[in-house]
């Protein structure tokens, strides 16, 4: 589920679930942070690289993993899913993404947690909430805006735009373009030169610049929580499937 290797000072972490384009459930969540918690506590490792095994990043959450729960039960799965985004803002190393293939939905969210984002030029970064009628999770409703201001970030979210690797360095998106699959070597790359600096500096600052995520998850818990419940986003989900335009109805 979550695959390790060490290169050196780094410790990449490759999201691996096969069939589903490395899909994000809980139980990913969970096997990712115990990851992360194992990095941070190595004296050995100075910095982490997150990827997707298999060519793609994350293609976004795992519709397995959605049915099944009613109010109640989605304000637990959000409050379950909010502990990988804050550990990742407030992770005391630094983190670089390195993005092959698609990052979409909370892939996107999950890329926009780390430090740095490299892209494979044949990359693709996409919003996708939008397609399936609810709010952005993994809280890039915060990150988002940080990345790229908030009026672009604004328009991506309403027209749920998404963008190939020059497209989304140029509106700071994405920070770094590699050749295609060369993202995990540039990534690995630039943490090492990450993983060299001072850390007790790099994990203090990562503390302070964590600050208003908690927000940003709250909202998560109790707005996003009800829209998994409507019948939009069964449509969504059922139109995602069959390969077709949803036909939304508010309800």
């Amino acid at each position: 589920m979550i695959a390790t290797e060490t290169r050196g000072a780094v410790r990449v972490l490759s999201l691996d679930v096969p069939g589903k384009k490395n899909a994000i459930s809980r139980a990913v969540c969970g096997a990712l942070l115990e990851a992360l918690d194992s990095a941070a506590a190595d004296p050995g490792v100075g910095a982490v690289v997150i990827t997707g095994a298999g060519g793609t990043f994350c293609a976004g959450g795992d519709f397995d993993d959605m049915g099944g729960k009613d109010l109640t039960g989605w304000r637990d799965h959000f409050d379950h899913i909010a502990r990988l985004p804050r550990r990742l803002a407030g992770f005391p190393k630094p983190v670089v993404a390195a993005v092959e293939g698609w990052a979409v939905g909370a892939g996107l969210g999950l890329a926009c947690l780390c430090d740095l984002i490299v892209a494979a030029g044949d990359a693709r970064l996409a919003y996708g909430f939008d397609r399936v009628g609810v709010l952005p999770d993994l809280a890039l409703i915060h990150t988002l805006p940080l990345r790229v201001g908030p009026v672009r970030a604004r328009q991506i979210m309403i027209w749920g735009e998404g963008f190939d690797a020059a497209a989304a360095q140029a509106i700071g998106l994405a920070d770094r373009v590699a050749p295609a699959d060369g993202a995990l070597d540039m990534a690995v790359d630039l943490a090492g030169q990450a993983a060299a600096t001072a850390p007790l500096p790099v994990s203090y600052l990562k503390d302070y610049l964590a600050h208003g995520i908690d927000r940003a998850l709250g909202f998560e818990r109790d707005c996003a929580a009800v829209l998994f419940t409507t019948d939009d986003h069964r449509e969504g989900v059922q139109a995602f499937r069959e390969r077709r335009v949803p036909a939304f109805t508010g309800r």
